[in-house]
This record gives structure tokens, sequence and C-alpha cells, in this order.
């Protein structure tokens, strides 16, 4: 425990010489840096992995890391070019993101784990979704 008073001194205690003679807190406290609050979405995507590579999706979702992501919504957009962001170790979904803007457009399942509700959705967009459908 002796570590931590040491510790929450600096934090707190006597100012130091980088900061003008202020503890961090009292830094802190002055700095008119504005603040700006970030949705949950927004906080989620900074953990997530890229590893630069374009894919395409296909008739069986968007192939990554040698398996088949799914999702209702990338029927009839076979050949439009994504990008996947990942959570490390967690491939169970992945986050796709159009390949020339940028803009996320969601979330897609791992079709071997998918659940029965997952691929009666995807079913039914293949059903209902016009060929060659464009992004919204």
């Amino acid at each position: 425990m002796a570590g931590l008073g040491g510790r929450a001194a600096q934090v707190q205690g006597s100012g130091r010489r980088e900061l003008g003679g202020k503890t961090p807190v009292e830094a802190w406290r002055a700095d008119a840096t504005p603040l700006t609050d970030v949705s949950a979405g927004q906080l989620a995507t900074i953990a997530l992995e890229d590893d630069g590579r374009t894919c395409t999706i296909s008739t069986s979702g968007v192939r990554w890391r040698r398996r088949d992501y799914l999702v209702p919504w990338m029927n009839g957009r076979t050949g439009t070019k994504v990008s996947v962001r990942h959570l490390s170790h967690h491939d169970d979904t992945i986050e796709v993101f159009d390949a020339v803007i940028g803009h996320h457009r969601g979330s897609a399942f791992l079709a071997t784990a998918a659940s029965r509700e997952q691929i009666r959705a995807v079913q039914a967009a293949r059903t209902a979704a016009p060929r060659g459908s464009k992004w919204i």
C-alpha cells in the first residue's frame, strides 16, 4: 500500500515542473480543450483491428480468413468492395465498411455459427431483395 500512497501524492500532491508547477489534476482542470462525448458505437470501433485488405461481397457473404460471414443486408450486393474490421480474438462477428468511403455498413456473423433466426433472416432477404440493390 505504501507504493499507492506515493502515486497518489504524484497525482494530487506537489506540482510538477513539466506541468508548470501544477499537479496533474490541476493541469487537467485548467485545460480549456473542449471535450466531446462519443456514442458507444463510435467508441467500440476504436478497438477494431483492420488488416488493410479489401474483400468482395459474394453470394456467400464476405469471405475473410477462409470463413464466410453473412447478414441479410448483403443480399443483392454481390461484387461490392468492402473492408473488414474485427475485435482481436472474437471472430464470431465482423464489422463491414465500404471500401471506398469507409462508411460503416454493419455487423456480419460467422455463417457456420449462425442461429436459426439469423439463417431465416438471410433466406428471407434472398427471396425479397432485388438483384443489384444499391447502398442506401
